[in-house]
């Protein structure tokens, strides 16, 4: 498979995981209110539903801000947009605490980003201002150790 066909399923996965993400809250959602209804309606039972309000709230908005970089990543991919290097780096990275699926979705993003296919795809779409790489000679000449021999320091004269 090319790094571009890499590119897109892995756009679409990200888009496809956002959706499920937000569908799973819309549910959840269902259910929290559901209750905060019941709460509501028994005598005592305004102080329940406002603690299940908060709680719905806190959930609500902790599962948005993990579903948007899958979004962001998904539709950077598909668009091959500059930035989407990063942005997928940051949806795996989110995605990765969602065991099993989300995990495997970490890892297969990470391994095409930083694979061979990944850095051509995207190394390509350096900004206009931006430097070209090394040349190779530099990078195998920086890379290569000085052997320095150890030279013990001069006895100092005896003054006594």
């Amino acid at each position: 498979m090319q790094g571009t066909d890499h590119n897109k399923i892995l756009g679409i996965i990200h888009l496809v995981y956002g959706i499920l993400g937000v569908g799973l809250i819309a549910l959840i959602s269902v259910v929290f209110l559901v209750f905060i209804g019941i709460s509501a309606a028994s005598a005592d039972g305004l102080l329940g539903a406002g603690i299940l309000g908060v709680v719905l709230l806190v959930f609500l908005v902790i599962n948005i801000v993990f579903s948007i970089p899958s979004f962001l990543a998904g539709y950077a991919m598909l668009k091959k947009k500059k930035w989407a290097r990063t942005a997928s780096i940051v949806a795996a990275v989110t995605d990765g605490m969602s065991f099993p699926f989300g995990t495997a979705l970490c890892i297969y993003t990470l391994w095409f980003i930083f694979s061979d296919q990944g850095r051509m795809l995207y190394d390509n779409m350096r900004p206009a201002g931006a430097l070209p790489p090394a040349p190779p000679q530099w990078v195998s000449a920086s890379s290569k150790q000085r052997e320095v021999e150890y030279v013990p320091p001069v006895t100092p004269p005896d003054w006594r």
